[in-house]
């Protein structure tokens, strides 16, 4: 099922692409959303968004089947929590890759003890790519808006102050 059409103007970069030759960008700042070829991908449900969320905060690293299950469900899932987490690892798997062939990997969100791992290129996540930006204008003010200007301070948060005058 495709995503909703995008307008280019809400297209900021093109990261790469994917093995399959697709265009795939990753969305944190805002909506948890995946972009494939200008179009928004149907991530399906909650659960598949959360889990998205959670590995690509934790992106090419492997995170637990445990620790998922406690992220995702807590304490008041029940008995059948690992089963629930395979429908929605197969689903999302599904969202990411919809041509990869049933019970396989593929190679984006991939199966590895002791749980999973989203492999992604850091250049694909907006999130990524807007602390780079920000480190690379450590030395001049972020923006400037109605006398206002935002700017990192060293170390820590960035800080709005009023411009003089």
């Amino acid at each position: 099922m495709a995503g909703r059409p995008l307008r280019r103007a809400e297209v900021p970069f093109r990261a790469g692409s994917d093995e399959g030759g697709e265009w795939l960008q990753y969305r944190m700042l805002g909506p948890v959303e995946v972009v494939r070829d200008d179009e928004v991908v149907d991530l399906g449900v909650l659960k598949q968004r959360a889990l998205l969320a959670l590995l690509l905060v934790n992106a090419n690293q492997v995170v637990s089947t445990d620790r998922i299950i406690d992220e995702l469900w807590g304490d008041g899932a029940g008995q059948d929590r690992e089963k629930a987490l395979w429908v929605v690892v197969s689903r999302l798997r599904t969202a990411l890759e919809p041509d990869r062939k049933k019970r396989t990997d593929g190679s984006i969100l991939l199966s590895r003890p002791p749980g999973y791992l989203l492999s992604v290129d850091p250049d694909h996540v907006d999130a990524v790519r807007f602390e780079a930006l920000c480190a690379e204008e450590l030395a001049e003010p972020l923006i400037e808006v109605a006398g206002l200007v935002v700017r990192p301070v060293e170390p820590g948060p960035m800080v709005v102050e009023q411009l003089p005058g």
